[in-house]
């Protein structure tokens, strides 16, 4: 994921946990560490995925030569 990516992505993260209730993520939030964990482990999660996907995607290309 780019830095770019990464940003948006954990925008996105925070709008998210925002939308279901959590209180104002910000650097002041009692979980803050907590939650940086969680999105860092999630970003993890969805590059592992993008991974498996894009070797998925070539092999399929190897194989159809």
């Amino acid at each position: 994921m780019t830095d770019s990516d990464f940003i948006k992505f954990q925008d996105d993260f925070y709008d998210l946990l925002e939308k279901y209730g959590v209180k104002q993520v910000d650097g002041d939030h009692t979980n803050f560490d907590e939650i940086c964990e969680a999105r860092n482990n999630l970003s993890d999660f969805v590059d592992k995925l993008k991974t498996l996907q894009l070797k998925k995607e070539l092999k399929e290309i190897k194989d159809s030569q």
